[in-house]
């Protein structure tokens, strides 16, 4: 049997199985924020990103499609990530080292792949939906229907399918409003249907 949400929690807020929303303006850190999170959970660690609280025992593999950082980026960030949780946990791929899986379709089949195969519980980060949006025949309603296969191919394996979605808000930029919280209004105007997802996570920057 799956456990209640409550026994589930991966990190702060985030259960496992959650749908999850991280929007925010330009170079206020989301890509930043999705990879620290990736590493977290992937180390099975509580997030630094979230106030303290329990967090469960249940192992991930994530995956992250990163489209924001290069790769020598990342390797000076995260030159003190173990070689462990890189190579068991923490399976990176971007346009610059996986070109032909970096594509909406691509993207889609690869999810579908990974939970067929799976035999842990996986996490899947995509950073962000709003540039594949916009670089590309990215359909969000099926790429939202995909998720959810997703979900089920691994319930029926009695795991847990959690997907953390970066997008990039262009309200939040407007200065007019820089000082109320961010909306859901502002989530759906990045190209996100934030009635789908569990929860939406908004990073607010300063001006």
């Amino acid at each position: 049997d799956i456990p209640n949400a409550s026994d589930t929690c991966i990190s702060g807020v985030i259960c496992a199985g959650d749908f999850v929303l991280l929007g925010g303006s330009s170079n206020v850190g989301k890509s930043i924020a999705a990879m620290q999170l990736a590493i977290d959970i992937a180390e099975g660690r509580q997030s630094v990103l979230f106030p303290p609280m329990k967090v469960c025992g249940l192992e991930h593999i994530v995956y992250h499609y990163d489209g924001e950082m290069r790769l020598s980026q990342f390797k000076e960030r995260y030159h003190g990530l173990s070689v462990r949780t890189l190579d068991e946990h923490l399976f990176r791929f971007s346009p610059e080292t996986h070109e032909r899986v970096c594509t909406p379709e691509g993207l889609m089949q690869l999810i579908i792949h990974v939970c067929k195969d799976a035999t842990k519980n996986i996490a899947f980060f995509v950073d962000n939906l709003t540039d594949l949006r916009d670089k590309g025949d990215m359909n969000l309603k099926r790429f939202y229907k995909c998720l959810k296969k997703a979900r089920n191919i691994m319930a029926h394996k009695g795991l847990y399918f959690t997907a953390i979605i970066v997008v990039h808000l262009q309200s939040a930029m407007n200065k007019k409003i820089i000082n109320r919280p961010l909306t859901l209004r502002d989530f759906k105007a990045g190209g996100a249907l934030p009635n789908f997802f569990d929860c939406a996570l908004g990073i607010r920057g300063f001006m």
